[in-house]
């Protein structure tokens, strides 16, 4: 999409609706799965995401947000086939500190050095 505004330089080059169902629907189909719709009961995989914040004012378009300016800092809850991944931006899979804890302790065996986050 951003191609699309630069090459044409205007920012409504390629309708950001347009552009959701080319990624999602379109998307689909190209890689042969059948679109489909869903209804009550139906596994569900469903990203929420977090407006609030300052980067996000005004939403103009709900398209546009996740098309423009949504960032993972802005994923509040994950679910897979239903089940909730992420609530409130908090694992609820994986053990994160664990995870880090083991990084950690195998960047220390390799000899490699601590990343910065500086």
């Amino acid at each position: 999409m951003s191609l699309q505004r630069g090459v044409a330089e205007t920012a409504d080059a390629w309708d950001t609706a347009g552009a959701l169902t080319a990624v999602t629907t379109t998307g689909a189909v190209a890689l042969g799965f059948t679109p489909t719709a869903l209804l009550p009961g139906d596994p569900a995989d469903l990203v929420v995401l977090d407006t609030s914040s300052a980067r996000a004012q005004p939403v103009h378009s709900p398209y546009a947000f996740v098309g423009w300016v949504a960032t993972a800092a802005d994923v509040r809850d994950v679910y897979v086939a239903g089940r909730a991944l992420l609530l409130d931006g908090e694992l609820r899979t994986l053990d994160e500190e664990r995870i880090l804890f083991e990084t950690r302790r195998i960047v220390t065996r390799l000899g490699l050095p601590e990343p910065s986050l500086s």
